[in-house]
């Protein structure tokens, strides 16, 4: 039997098995969703105090030792910044992936733990692979960011890491690049519409300006907060809707390999 001729899960049957996995780990899975936000803030809670103390000191040998302090402090948040808004990331798509078993945002960090360097690489290779693609036209670009997008779920089976995830991810792709890209530009096109209508609310409220990232007052702090809380509640349903997209994908290949070839 041919992979072709084994039709992908629907997009109706996608979005109930994502709203079932958000809704059985909705407390921990927004947990680590709103991790890189937390940190966010403690990034701008030492920038603050810094300016405090700047615009407090006179010149002079303390202060230059504080602003040195301070700037290190700042540069180690956001170490731990990127450092944690990778694990998180990781993290929940651990506890996506082992859903039958109940896990807490510990135990979900904990097993990402090991993972975490091999994730960075991998998605430093995506990166940089589309970087390149892109260089030539956008269209290469969208078609190899579908042929890689199965590459972390890869990851986290253990078998395949940095470039040989990316490989395999092209080859479960190959014959469903259609399927698999209609699937997710239909999540694209929603969230386009969310914030699109975010947009909206804030420029009737607050005006123009608030919806232009260059601006600072006039609600845009507002408008940005909303869209990251909207951005953290969307993130798990997508990746959960991405993981069942994955799991479907093997299934299918797992069938065709044990099947009869058709002629």
């Amino acid at each position: 039997m041919s992979t072709e001729k084994i039709k992908m899960i629907s997009i109706s049957q996608l979005w109930i098995l994502a709203k079932q996995g958000y809704a059985s780990n909705f407390r921990p899975l927004l947990g680590l969703a709103l991790i890189p936000y937390a940190l966010v803030l403690l990034t701008v809670l030492v920038m603050f105090i810094q300016n405090v103390g700047l615009g407090i000191l006179d010149e002079g040998l303390v202060r230059t030792l504080y602003q040195v302090i301070s700037s290190l402090l700042i540069a180690a948040t956001y170490v731990v910044l990127f450092v944690f808004s990778n694990l998180s990331a990781l993290a929940m798509m651990i506890m996506i992936k082992e859903s039958t078993v109940t896990m807490t945002m510990r135990q979900a960090l904990t097993k990402a733990g090991p993972f975490l360097w091999r994730y960075i690489w991998v998605d430093i290779l995506v990166t940089l692979l589309l970087f390149l693609w892109g260089l030539l036209f956008i269209i290469p670009a969208i078609i190899m960011a579908v042929n890689y997008s199965m590459a972390i779920w890869i990851l986290l089976e253990g078998q395949y890491s940095g470039y040989g995830t990316i490989k395999q991810s092209k080859i479960l792709v190959r014959g469903y690049w259609w399927a698999i890209f209609g699937r997710q530009l239909i999540l694209i096109i929603l969230a386009i519409i969310i914030f699109a209508i975010l947009a909206g609310i804030s420029w009737s409220i607050f005006g123009p300006a608030s919806v232009r990232g260059n601006e600072q007052g006039s609600g845009n702090e507002i408008f940005s907060a909303l869209i990251n809380i909207v951005t953290a509640l969307i993130m798990p349903f997508y990746m959960i809707y991405l993981y069942n997209i994955y799991k479907n994908l093997v299934a299918i290949k797992n069938q065709a390999l044990a099947s009869p070839v058709s002629h």
